[in-house]
């Protein structure tokens, strides 16, 4: 192997037939090009989808954990004293399933708390 030229100990890669008639056949040729209009249309789509973002209503406890960087056991006795709602999926009979989280609830939850710090005499 000898070091492509200014990349350090990296070895160049090289390219046969094969790979080369990969790459040509994967370019779009220009009957299959967007028209201005339809290129227009695709814009407009792209521009509302990107406005209206939906957020979910209720989500796993890993995805809660990382987002509010709460930790398994907070959210276990949260759930525990009623302060966040969650959904239990489980079939009937069945051993495990999944834990749901209300984010609203959660969300809720930090903004009392929030707001209860901020109050004079609140905890700190």
């Amino acid at each position: 192997m000898t070091p492509s030229r200014g990349l350090g100990n990296i070895p160049e890669q090289k390219t046969g037939p094969k790979q080369k008639t990969a790459i040509k056949k994967t370019r779009i040729s220009r009957s299959k090009q967007v028209s201005g209009r339809s290129q227009k249309l695709l814009a407009a789509c792209y521009a509302v989808a990107v406005k209206t973002i939906i957020y979910p209503e209720w989500a796993r406890e890993k995805q809660i954990t990382a987002q509010f960087a709460l930790s398994h056991m907070i959210l276990f006795n949260l759930r525990k004293a009623g302060k966040i709602r969650t959904l239990s999926l489980r079939g009937e009979g069945k051993q495990y399933g999944a834990r749901l989280y209300n984010i609203a609830s959660v969300r809720e939850y930090l903004a009392a708390q929030e707001a209860a710090e901020l109050q004079p005499g609140g905890a700190r």
